[in-house]
C-alpha cells in the first residue's frame, strides 16, 4: 500500500484517480498484472546493486507483507537488509512488498492472525475470539475501522506477534528464491549486452561493400 503511494509520488499524474479508480487500479492494473511484473522485472534487472543486496531487500519487503503495520513496510525492509550489511535499496523494498496485496493480504493476514492467538493461548492471555463480520463494512462506511479499534486487542496485537514471526521465518525462503532469480536474470542481461556489442563490433569491423567487391 505504501509502494502505491511512493509511484503517485514519483509519477504524478496530470488528474489524479478517483477513489474507485484507486480501488480498481490495486485490483487490477490498467495494463494488466502480467506487464506490471514484466515492467517491474526489469527495473529490479536494471539496478547496480549486487544481487545479495537486491535479494535482502526484496525479501524484506515480501516478509513485512504478514505483518500489518502499514506505512512502514518498505522502510523496516530497508532497514533490515542495512542491518545485516546488504545495504537498503528502496526500489527492490518497494517492489518485495507487492508480495502484499488486496489479492493476498486476506490469506497473510488469517495466517498471522491464527498463528498469533495459538501463541497467546499458550502464553495464557485472554482474548474474546473475535472475528469480522462482513456486513459492519456493507451497513457503515466506517464499520471496518470502528471494529478493528473496538477490537485492537484481539485483532491487531495477535495479527502483529504472528505476523512478526511469519516474516521472521519466511524472510530466508524469500531471499534465497529472489537471489537465485535475480542473479540468473543479471546474467543473462550481460550475456545479452555482451552479444550486442560483439555484433555491433563485427559490423563496425566489416569492410564497406565496395571494397569487399573490389
Amino acid at each position: 500500500m505504501l509502494s502505491s503511494g511512493i509511484n503517485n509520488v514519483m509519477f504524478k499524474r496530470r488528474i489524479p484517480l478517483t477513489f474507485l479508480q484507486n480501488v480498481r487500479q490495486m485490483l487490477w492494473p490498467k495494463m494488466g498484472w502480467w506487464r506490471v511484473l514484466k515492467f517491474y522485472r526489469a527495473r529490479i534487472v536494471r539496478l547496480s546493486s549486487p544481487a545479495q543486496s537486491i535479494a535482502a531487500n526484496l525479501a524484506g519487503g515480501a516478509a513485512m507483507s504478514f505483518t500489518p503495520f502499514f506505512g512502514i513496510h518498505v522502510f523496516a525492509a530497508m532497514g533490515f537488509a542495512w542491518a545485516i550489511g546488504a545495504g537498503p535499496n528502496i526500489v527492490a523494498a518497494m517492489v518485495g512488498t507487492f508480495v502484499g496485496n488486496p489479492w493476498t493480504f486476506p490469506f497473510l493476514f488469517y495466517a498471522a492472525h491464527f498463528l498469533g492467538v495459538k501463541i497467546m493461548d499458550v502464553l495464557g492471555y485472554a482474548h474474546s475470539g473475535a472475528s469480522v463480520n462482513p456486513d459492519m463494512v456493507t451497513q457503515h462506511a466506517d464499520g471496518m475501522w470502528a471494529f478493528l479499534s473496538d477490537n485492537f486487542h484481539e485483532i491487531f496485537i495477535p495479527t502483529a506477534i504472528g505476523g512478526t514471526i511469519l516474516a521472521i521465518l519466511s524472510w530466508p525462503l524469500y531471499y534465497y528464491l529472489f537471489f537465485y532469480l535475480v542473479r540468473g536474470a543479471q546474467r543473462a542481461r550481460k550475456l545479452r549486452i555482451r552479444r550486442k556489442q560483439m555484433a555491433a563490433f563485427r559490423k563496425s569491423a566489416k569492410p564497406p561493400k565496395e571494397f569487399e567487391d573490389q
